[in-house]
Formats: C-alpha cells, sequence, structure tokens
C-alpha cells in the first residue's frame, strides 16, 4: 500500500512541479513509514524456517516494490540526466571526460545563433552536437538538465560502460523514457546485489530470511528504483568480491581458494572501476588471503586488484589537456552568439537544488562557448576536494579548523569551540607545511585549506579503523574454515564501508547503499536505524523552499544553514550516541559470560 501510494504521488513531485507545491513531508513519511513494515518482516523472516519458498517470496517481494517505484519520477534528484547524457556520448564513440555538457550546450546555442561550432572548439564538438539534436532532440533536452554541467564527468569507466549500454539498446526516443529505461538496468544490478547476499548469507551460515534487511529497505528502493542512483552498480560488485572471498577461504580445495583470490580481486577492481569507494576494501582482502593462506594468495590478489583497476580506470586517466581552438576564432563565434533563453525544468528550480561547491564551479554565462576542461579527472577532484553535505563528524572537524571571523553570526556555527587565533594559526601552519610539498597550496584560501586539512584528520581516523579492522578479521579465529568463522570478513567490511561513510565529507544518503547489503553481519542493531535516518536529509530541499530566509524555529539560520547545523545533528547525534551505548552493553555482556565461563 506504501509504494503504490508513492506510486500515485509520482506526477506530483515530477521537477516540473515547482518545489512549493511538491508533496515532499508527506513522501518522506511514506518512506520512513515502509521502515515499519520492513523491520516486523525482518524480525519474522528469520524465525521462519529457511528454505526456497522463504528465499524466493523475499526476491519476488523485494522485485514488485521496485517494480512500483520505476515509473516515479526521480524524488528531489537530477543525478540520472548526467548519467543519461554520458551514456550517449559513449555509445556514440565519444569521451564523455572530454567536454562537461555545459560546453555542449554552448555550441548548440552557437550553432543554432549562426556561429561557428568548429572555429569555436575542437572537432569532437560537432559529433555531440548532433548526438544530442538527433531525433527528436530528446537527448537536447537531458543535457540541458544536467547538474554542475561545467564540469566533464566524474563517474569511472564501469559506470559508462552500463549508460552506454543503456543508450545503446533504448528502444525509446523520450527523456522520460530513456529515464525509465536506465532505471530499469540499475535496479537489475540492485536486484542481482539481492542474490548475492542470499548466497553470501548460505556461505557463513546465516537464516536466509535475513536477506529481507537489504531487499525491502526503504532508502535502497528509493534511491536505486525510484531516484535511479548509479551505486547498485559499484555495490554489487563489492559484495560480489566479498562473497567470492569468503567462498575461497572457505573452501578446502586448493582451485576453488585460488578461484575466490582472483575472483574477489577482480570483482572489487570492477567495482572500483564503476565507482571508487570499493577501494577502501582492499586491504581487507588482501590481508585475509596473506594471513588465512599464503603470502603467494596474498600478493596474487593485490597485483589482480592493481593491474585490473588500472584497466578499468585508464580511459578516465589517460590523456589530459585537449587541443585549444584558435583564440582569436573562439572570441569572433563567441561574439556572433547570443543569449541563449534559459531551458525549462530542474536547473532553473535552484531553490531546491544543491549549490556549486564553489564560485568557480558555476556554469558560464549562456551563449558564451566555455573553453573545455583542462583535465579529463577535473570532476571527480572538485568533488574530492569540496563537496560537503549531510555531514556531522567532518562538519565539526572542519567548521572548528576554520576561522569564523569573516563569517556573519547568522552562518557561524553553533558547535565551534576554537577561537579564531587558533584556528588561523592552524591554517597557517598546515598551508605552510603543504606548501613545503606542493608550492601550490601556499595560495588556498582559509577555507579550502581548512577543509584539506580536516580531510587529511578524518582520512588518517579512518585508515587507522580500516587496517585495524581488516587485521581482526583476517587473523585466525575460532571455526575456522566453517561458516562460524567466516562472520569475520563481511562484519568487517560493512564496518570499514560504514564508518567510510560516516568520516566523509559528503553523506549522500544512497551512499548508504554501499554497506546496505552487508547490515545482517553488523552486530549492533542501531546500525540498522542508520537508513532510515538518512531520510532526514531531504527536510533540506522542504527547509530550502519553505523556509528560505532566517529565523528558522526561532534560530538565526535560514533554511539551508538549519539544516547543516541543526537537523544533521538531529540525524546523526542521537544515533551515534545510541551506538556507543549498545557497544558499551555488549563488551560488558561479553565481559561478563567470559569470566562465568572461567569459573
Amino acid at each position: 500500500m506504501i509504494y503504490a501510494t508513492l506510486l500515485a504521488l509520482g506526477p506530483s513531485h515530477a521537477l516540473a512541479v515547482p518545489a512549493v507545491e511538491r508533496p515532499m513531508l508527506l513522501v518522506i513519511g511514506l518512506y520512513a513509514a515502509a521502515f515499519v513494515p520492513c523491520w516486523l518482516a525482518w524480525w519474522l523472516a528469520v524465525r521462519m524456517p529457511a528454505g526456497r519458498w522463504l528465499i524466493a517470496w523475499v526476491l519476488g517481494t523485494s522485485v514488485l516494490w521496485r517494480a512500483l517505484l520505476l515509473p516515479t519520477p526521480p524524488f528531489q534528484e537530477i543525478d540520472i540526466y548526467r548519467y543519461l547524457w554520458d551514456g550517449r556520448v559513449a555509445s556514440q564513440g565519444g569521451d564523455p571526460y572530454r567536454f562537461p555538457p555545459a560546453a555542449v550546450v554552448a555550441a548548440i546555442d552557437l550553432e543554432r545563433a549562426g556561429g561557428d561550432v568548429d572555429a569555436a572548439f575542437p572537432p569532437p564538438m560537432r559529433r555531440l552536437v548532433q548526438a544530442a539534436t538527433a531525433g527528436s532532440g530528446a537527448y537536447e533536452a537531458i543535457v540541458r538538465e544536467v547538474h554542475f554541467g561545467a564540469l566533464p564527468s566524474p563517474y569511472p569507466p564501469v559506470s559508462q560502460a552500463v549508460f552506454a549500454a543503456s543508450a545503446a539498446t533504448s528502444p525509446f526516443d523520450s527523456p522520460t523514457r530513456h529515464l525509465k529505461w536506465l532505471k530499469a538496468w540499475l535496479t537489475a544490478f540492485d536486484v542481482a546485489t539481492l542474490g548475492v547476499l542470499v548466497w553470501l548469507l548460505r556461505l557463513t551460515g546465516l537464516h536466509p530470511g535475513h536477506a529481507i534487511a537489504y531487499g525491502w529497505c526503504p532508502l535502497v528502493v528509493k534511491e536505486v528504483a525510484g531516484s535511479g542512483h548509479l551505486d547498485s552498480i559499484a555495490t554489487f560488485f563489492a559484495v560480489a568480491a566479498v562473497a567470492a572471498t569468503v567462498a575461497g577461504v572457505q573452501s578446502a580445495r586448493p582451485g576453488v581458494r585460488w578461484a575466490g583470490c582472483i575472483g574477489g580481486a577482480l570483482a572489487l577492481a570492477l567495482g572500483v572501476g564503476a565507482k571508487l569507494f570499493p577501494v577502501v576494501l582492499a586491504t581487507l582482502l588482501v590481508l585475509v588471503w596473506l594471513r588465512r593462506d599464503s603470502w603467494a594468495k596474498g600478493l596474487a590478489a593485490g597485483l589482480v586488484f592493481l593491474a585490473a583497476s588500472a584497466v578499468c580506470l585508464a580511459p578516465m586517466l589517460a590523456g589530459g589537456r585537449p587541443p585549444e581552438p584558435d583564440p582569436a576564432a573562439r572570441a569572433d563565434a563567441a561574439a556572433v552568439a547570443e543569449p541563449a533563453a534559459p531551458a525549462a525544468g530542474p536547473m532553473d528550480e535552484t531553490a531546491i537544488l544543491p549549490p556549486p561547491p564553489g564560485d568557480e564551479l558555476a556554469p558560464p554565462a549562456a551563449g558564451v562557448p566555455p573553453a573545455p576542461q583542462g583535465e579529463k579527472t577535473d570532476g571527480i577532484a572538485a568533488f574530492l576536494t569540496e563537496w560537503e553535505m549531510n555531514d556531522l563528524i567532518f562538519a565539526v572537524v572542519v567548521e572548528n579548523l576554520r576561522p569564523q571571523s569573516g563569517v556573519a553570526a547568522a552562518r557561524r556555527p553553533w558547535f565551534v569551540i576554537t577561537g579564531d587565533e587558533t584556528a588561523t594559526a592552524i591554517t597557517a601552519a598546515w598551508r605552510d607545511a603543504a606548501g613545503a610539498v606542493y608550492p601550490p597550496a601556499m595560495l588556498w584560501s582559509d577555507s579550502r585549506a581548512s577543509f584539506l586539512l580536516a580531510r587529511v584528520i578524518t582520512a588518517a581516523v579512518f585508515v587507522a579503523i580500516a587496517v585495524t579492522l581488516a587485521w581482526r578479521a583476517a587473523g585466525p579465529c575460532k571455526g575456522g574454515g566453517s561458516p562460524a568463522g567466516a562472520l569475520a570478513l563481511p562484519r568487517a567490511a560493512f564496518l570499514t564501508l560504514a564508518w567510510f561513510w560516516l568520516l566523509a565529507p559528503t553523506q549522500n544518503p544512497w551512499y548508504w547503499c554501499w554497506a546496505a547489503p552487508l547490515l545482517p553481519f553488523a552486530r549492533c542493531r542501531a546500525w540498522a536505524l542508520l537508513a532510515a535516518l538518512a531520510l532526514l536529509y531531504y527536510l533540506r530541499f522542504w527547509l530550502l523552499a519553505h523556509r528560505p530566509g532566517p529565523g528558522v524555529m526561532g534560530t538565526a539560520y535560514d533554511g539551508a544553514h538549519f539544516f547543516y547545523f541543526v537537523v544533521a545533528w538531529i540525524e546523526f547525534a542521537p544515533w551515534l550516541a545510541l551506538l556507543a551505548g549498545e557497544s558499551l552493553w555488549r563488551r560488558r555482556r561479553s565481559a561478563e559470560c567470559a569470566t562465568l565461563h572461567r569459573r
């Protein structure tokens, strides 16, 4: 009933509908309500007899929920328009990392204004203009909707291959139908992940009913089948890598062990080629083979992973600055172009879309053809060095490192305890230290320097956590090659991905889908609440649309800063306290049990 209601509400939150008219709170409430039957079904399923009928029921109902959301428009998301355009470019033999979508839009407008596209842009631009305007012009409408269009694509080549396959096989010629077709492709990876999870549960001896924790998870259903996020591709390969490694470690047959070793490394490399986050599991998988088997398998796993990852990422990393057209010809072409009328659609709705992370990333003025980006990796570099959203731990670190003297009182975080003198001194010392290795660091602004220092600090904390988890999971454990002994690996994989997300500056809710398949292996029940709490992220759009001015709930903040400095704390702080309390309780119970056992 909940998903059928969401299906019926789909047209009411389409991007063409003004933000203030969308039933955002109702949609968020329905997704939150769906967690109640999800948790209840999980509790019931693991108490039922394990059998094929139960697995078929979990798989069937999980597919049904996704099928109900496939026809709906993405809720407050437009990332899929980038995927659609990248797929079109790749399927036509183009390079999605060379020209940003804004350059293609400018070239289309220039051509219609009577300008010379070939004089203003390198030759490949002509092919992209034709790819966008061919047929009914569906892809022209798509390229005009791409968010952060001034940046080239940040998505790695394996995902690009999926986008291209979707574009090449789509039988439709309208933006809406192309979108639904690509969502179906991404949902297929999501369902495949559920199948791998069932296999992993069998390998580790857990009840197959635990698969419902992922199959029915409303956040996963919303982010993949509903909003069409590409993370399902990399998540599938990451979970497959964990399952293959568990299968290999458990087996007593040398051939199966080698297959698990090489297969796990290849799957993880494909995951990195789809989205970079699976790289954080590399240390865990290599150490498992080093400590539980031999140096030969550990070395083989590491080398295969590195070589396959290099091959997967080569199209993104190869090459650099594209050739520039003649400056005089480009200036003449720019003079011919007239400012284009703004396209209707989500790009007009600045009140409900995330702003660019910096002014330097804003799209160029309409009608002026922008120069190509300097490097193919500019898109992903901007994400790694400037994006910050929906974070708590990182926000506390960075705001206490950032001098606040130039920040208006209505935008100043309430949780800053360091003084401006201390923050300035730390930032200056860090800038000097970084400048000794990388001279351009001396030109960083205080804001950029504090952001990068916070990234270094949180990355160091994560590395310590990840290495500790990997070392413990890879060590000798009770049960040896039995299913019980295999639990340590997926549990460590879950915690590695979970803490990677919690310590990151960008904690988009769909990133939680990386760890969601491995939730059944988490010891603490508090982790199950995190997917539901992540839905609070979408209150940001309601606040931007309905509370744009200062004074939200008696505070000095406007809607955006109320979300950053208040809602994010409601989302994460009580949960962190609950996780800490449950962890302490479990340790105390374990200590008491050990004492009784010795007696």
